[in-house]
């Protein structure tokens, strides 16, 4: 079976490439399991700009003809799209081996972390209009994603465990990790 995984897509923020998206889920072969590994919304809101929209229902159309999985992120917890009743929605997915989770809680001491989010974010308010500040400035600080990277990665193996897995697949950081 081909699995085809896509994380962290952020409809509904201006920084979504909702557009390649689209012209990337046009080509997938119809048997491939399309799994949405978290954060594909930004936010959830009673409304999404036009050509998100477009991609949020191309999405549910989909399962017709592929099977759709959807593991929540942070952004995207709590959210379903209309007519998404074909749609599986778990907070894992486990494939032979291998686990997809999108990896927020796999943040070291996520209690503390989701306190530093909402810290940046106030910040972000007041300095940045930039959506993605919180990531940008992660990635600055080498010492602290270095301490983020390496928590997550213990986090990550112990959950595959947990799990009875050999790998993890996740999404979150917006960085590629061995």
């Amino acid at each position: 079976m081909r699995i085809v995984v896509v994380s962290d897509l952020h409809l509904g923020s201006p920084f979504s490439m909702h557009r390649e998206f689209g012209d990337f889920m046009r080509g997938l072969p119809p048997a491939a399991t399309l799994l949405l590994n978290g954060d594909m919304i930004d936010a959830e809101r009673e409304e999404f700009p036009a050509g998100h929209t477009d991609i949020l229902a191309a999405i549910c159309e989909d399962t017709v003809k592929r099977r759709v999985i959807w593991t929540h992120g942070n952004h995207d917890r709590n959210y379903a799209p209309p007519y998404a009743n074909r749609i599986e929605f778990v907070p894992h997915w486990v494939d032979g081996k291998t686990v997809f989770i999108h990896g927020d809680i796999l943040m070291p001491m996520y209690g503390l972390y989701r306190l530093f989010i909402r810290l940046v974010r106030i910040y972000r308010k007041c300095t940045f209009p930039d959506s993605l500040m919180t990531v940008r400035l992660a990635h600055r600080v080498p010492l602290l994603f270095r301490w983020i990277r390496v928590c997550s990665l213990a986090n990550a193996a112990r959950f595959a465990r947990q799990n009875n897995c050999q790998t993890v697949v996740c999404g979150h950081l917006h960085k590629a990790m061995d």
